[in-house]
């Protein structure tokens, strides 16, 4: 299924496409694509369900999502890219290099981790299905926002907050139920780090209790060439929440992977 996508800068510079978190939507990498457009071509797009993507039939396997990403890859003409997720878009990102390899140059995991949900993770992602689909996404925003920012940051609610409420509550209930099915059955895939073979920036807010610096560690721990970013004042957001530092960690790392002459 062709995902809504934008695209900035110039068509024959090397490409960054990104992923964005649950439930959130393209309007997540807004700072980047617009940090970004001067010298790289930055391509943004919808999950399914959420954003301006269909939802399409369930259950939804992260397979489904990786698929949505070749099919984007082949529509844009790019035989290879660097891939950047937050989140779950980590997910889908790290599935992607494991099993299209061919198609990845570089990759960037933002708050993001490799290892699967537990029982216990899986049948709270049940439970959060049943809410969205009984309640609506304010009422799940609601329940969600505590984890994903540090109090003080609620309230009053910073203008990151502001941001990602507004791309929750504009998901489609039954594509966020659907997206928590496909995280509960994500594949483990700590033990392929090892295979990943391309340059790796793994960034990470300080105050991530999501998925906290130590899991941005493992990754780097694993991986044989990625380096780690920690990003103070930042939480499981950190590219809304830290813009002007994600940003230039992401612009060093593509100017490492393409020097400009």
């Amino acid at each position: 299924m062709l995902p809504h996508h934008v695209t900035v800068g110039p068509p024959d510079a090397p490409a960054l496409v990104l992923i964005h978190g649950f439930p959130f939507s393209l309007e997540q990498w807004r700072p980047q694509l617009d940090g970004l457009e001067d010298a790289w071509r930055v391509v943004a797009y919808d999950l399914r369900g959420h954003g301006r993507s269909a939802t399409g039939p369930g259950p939804l396997f992260i397979e489904d999502l990786v698929d949505d990403l070749v099919e984007l890859l082949d529509h844009l003409g790019l035989e290879s890219a660097c891939l950047g997720g937050l989140s779950m878009g980590g997910y889908i990102a790290l599935r992607a290099v494991d099993r299209e390899p061919s198609r990845i140059h570089g990759l960037v995991l933002a708050d993001t981790k490799a290892g699967a949900d537990d029982n216990a993770g899986r049948v709270k992602r049940a439970q959060a299905a049943k809410t969205v689909r009984a309640k609506g996404m304010s009422a799940f925003a609601d329940g969600l926002l505590p984890a994903l920012f540090p109090k003080e940051r609620l309230d009053p609610p910073t203008s990151a907050v502001r941001e990602v409420r507004a791309m929750i509550e504009a998901t489609s209930p039954e594509g966020a139920a659907l997206a928590l099915g496909a995280m509960a059955s994500r594949l483990d895939l700590r033990e392929r780090l090892a295979d990943i073979r391309v340059p790796t920036l793994v960034v990470v807010g300080e105050d991530d209790t999501l998925t906290p610096p130590a899991e941005a560690e493992a990754l780097v721990a694993g991986i044989p060439d990625a380096t780690l970013v920690r990003l103070d004042g930042a939480g499981h957001v950190s590219n809304l929440e830290a813009p002007d530092a994600f940003t230039a960690a992401l612009r060093a790392f593509l100017e490492r992977m393409h020097p400009r002459t």
